[in-house]
């Protein structure tokens, strides 16, 4: 699993998924890891990737996504 999307793309094939998600479950690593999704969203406006899952955590109160999972498609 990969911890930023950027990495994950360019390693990934055309049809490939992936999934990326945070090295920990803890508020400030989520809060971060919330700047990567806006990476995944506009990989997606711009073609690049499907976003396939974007599973939001339940611990902290505020809803981050914690996972994400995408396919690449071009």
């Amino acid at each position: 699993m990969w911890n930023t999307v950027s990495e994950a793309y360019a390693a990934s094939g055309v049809g490939q998924t992936t999934t990326v998600r945070p090295s920990d479950g803890k508020e400030d690593t989520l809060r971060r890891f919330q700047s990567e999704i806006k990476v995944a969203r506009g990989l997606a406006r711009e073609q690049k990737i499907r976003l396939v899952l974007d599973h939001k955590e339940s611990q902290t109160g505020f809803d981050f996504t914690d996972l994400i999972t995408f396919e690449r498609i071009a």
